[in-house]
């Protein structure tokens, strides 16, 4: 599959994320349905991903958000984030020189 295909449900239910990152992000803080709305998980340069992880997250309780400098991708990732419930705009970013600070200083946990 390439980047810049776009993201459909069957690839994204299939997903499962690397046990590493899994591991630091339920390691590093006690993640449950009380805590998770206060965490934040930033995948920066998702990449072929096209928001796989951040869906995954989101899914399962944990704020999550992607970010990538190519549009395509972000682009590829919306309609599945679509179909899931997942408000892409909120979750997915284009990134570039003038834009390449989405949240304040502190805003995310763990950043992949």
């Amino acid at each position: 599959m390439s980047k810049h295909e776009e993201l459909g449900t069957q690839e994204a239910a299939e997903y499962r994320p690397h046990s590493e990152i899994l591991r630091y992000i339920t390691d590093d803080k006690d993640v449950d349905e009380t805590t998770s709305k206060d965490f934040r998980v930033l995948d920066w340069g998702c990449g072929y991903g096209r928001g796989r992880l951040v869906g995954h997250l989101l899914i399962k309780g944990i704020e999550a958000y992607g970010a990538d400098i190519d549009p395509e991708i972000i682009k590829n990732g919306k309609n599945y984030f679509v179909e899931a419930g997942i408000d892409s705009e909120k979750h997915l970013y284009l990134i570039n020189a003038e834009n390449c600070t989405i949240c304040p200083d502190g805003f995310f946990d763990i950043i992949i």
